[in-house]
């Protein structure tokens, strides 16, 4: 098993740089209030498999009123479209395409949450929490036995629900769309972590701290 004091966990980083508005992002954000008025939808970013746990996701927005968008292609598309229109949610859903750059970072900064409904560890960090952190987003997640739970911390920078739990999935949702300021709030406290933990000026001073510590334990053992 591993021994605390001779490992330590050093996460994924991302530069925030990367996530500040481009005018070309600015524009294409200046428009998408005109398309989705009222509240804005909830954001999925993936790959459409199905570890993700989209169809969990579906259930789960039936019980809202909100709006969701979908960021990602894959090969459960053309089921999880026919869910959503069973459901009687189709109106309610944006499926587009995975796309990068400037359209990803207009919907970040656009969306009142990120949504990571995952269902297996396969998912085993979801970088993607940290995209919507560094644009100040909660998340909704869940407790999976993976490095997902890690990084969302369930009441300070989103919530976290059982994994498969729909009707959880909702409740935190909902309470993300309708108590005033609380979305802002929780994003506000995701942006500071995201500074404090996953920035890459941390993710250097951590690995220079560790090569530090192991030259000088092996130092004192060969002297």
């Amino acid at each position: 098993s591993r021994k605390p004091d001779r490992s330590t966990v050093i996460p994924f980083r991302i530069d925030p740089r990367e996530y500040r508005l481009t005018p070309e992002a600015e524009k294409k954000l200046e428009e998408l209030p005109k398309e989705f008025p009222g509240e804005p939808p909830a954001l999925f970013i993936g790959r459409l498999v199905p570890y993700k746990g989209v169809t969990v996701l579906l259930d789960a927005l039936a019980r809202t009123a909100g709006r969701l968008v979908v960021l990602g292609g894959g090969p459960e598309e053309t089921r999880l479209r026919a869910q959503a229109a069973q459901l009687g949610i189709a109106e309610r859903v944006t499926w587009l395409p995975g796309t990068g750059g400037d359209e990803k970072l207009a919907w970040l900064h656009f969306c009142r949450l990120l949504i990571l409904p995952s269902v297996h560890p396969t998912e085993n960090f979801g970088l993607v929490q940290l995209e919507a952190f560094a644009c100040r987003k909660p998340v909704v997640s869940t407790r999976l036995e993976s490095g997902v739970r890690a990084v969302n911390r369930d009441g300070e920078t989103g919530f976290m629900v059982p994994v498969g739990d729909p009707g959880a999935m909702a409740l935190a949702m909902n309470r993300l769309w309708q108590e005033p300021g609380l979305a802002e709030k929780l994003g506000e406290n995701g942006h500071r972590l995201f500074l404090a933990e996953y920035q890459r000026q941390v993710f250097a001073s951590r690995h220079l701290d560790w090569y530090r510590r192991v030259l000088e334990t092996t130092l004192e053992r060969d002297i």
